[in-house]
């Protein structure tokens, strides 16, 4: 459980460096910081209805469909919709 809190932290942190370069657009904003947005995005929101699958458990081409019925259910933003589909995309299965 520490090693969670630590990377919730450290995501924590690598946002408040994103939110602080003036709030880009976010089509503009690093990989990197897309994934560790997503993954914050996801866990905490998506979490808050459901289990979580892992990442990895389906394709992208499986996320592309899920993803859009439920970024529109669950009521997130533009912004972070493309975080959350970043992140899983980067860790869906090959």
């Amino acid at each position: 459980m520490g090693s969670l809190k630590n990377e919730l932290h450290q995501l924590h942190n690598d946002c408040l460096i994103i939110a602080s370069s003036g709030g880009q657009d976010p089509a503009s904003t690093p990989r990197q910081a897309h994934i560790a947005m997503g993954k914050i995005v996801f866990t905490n929101r998506c979490g808050n209805c459901h289990d979580l699958p892992k990442p990895e458990q389906y394709t992208t081409q499986r996320w592309e469909g899920i993803l859009s019925y439920m970024i529109p259910r669950a009521r997130l933003n533009d912004e972070q919709g493309v975080h959350v589909t970043v992140y899983l995309k980067a860790n869906a299965a090959k």
